[in-house]
């Protein structure tokens, strides 16, 4: 069970972590799925798939709802770009800008960004968003 209440969603950057877990690693997300501690959007699950065709073959066994961005999330996303000045220049790995948009949600719904250390430093630069690593996700678990 988690120590902390915070719900999490995971980027490009988390899923790709997540996919190379250990088997007692691997089951922590997908318990967390299940229990509503995490939520996974479309646009995040969507790009993990076309960018790392083989990493996602790791979640073949798993089926949960993929969420799709609500108007809402869309509307924060625009307001956090235009904040930071942006162009959309942060852009995914298919420069769909999948970054924007979990900073969005996070933002809508005060998620907590699962990511790698890269990504840490980009969220942080956005106010009220918090991101953890992959390890530091797990780490809470214990």
């Amino acid at each position: 069970m988690p120590k902390k209440s915070a719900g999490y969603t995971f980027d490009v950057r988390g899923l790709l972590a997540w996919s190379h877990a250990s088997a007692n690693e691997f089951a922590i997300p997908a318990a967390d799925i299940e229990s509503g501690q995490v939520r996974i959007f479309s646009c995040a699950w969507n790009e993990m798939h076309s960018a790392y065709e083989d990493e996602a073959k790791a979640f073949q066994e798993l089926d949960f709802k993929r969420e799709p961005l609500s108007e809402e999330h869309r509307e924060s996303v625009v307001a956090i770009a235009d904040a930071a000045n942006a162009t959309f220049g942060w852009k995914g790995t298919y420069d769909k800008a999948v970054e924007w948009q979990i900073a969005g949600v996070a933002s809508c719904e005060g998620l907590v960004v699962v990511t790698d250390e890269r990504g840490k430093k980009k969220y942080s630069k956005i106010d009220g968003i918090k991101a953890v690593s992959f390890s530091e996700y797990i780490a809470d678990h214990d």
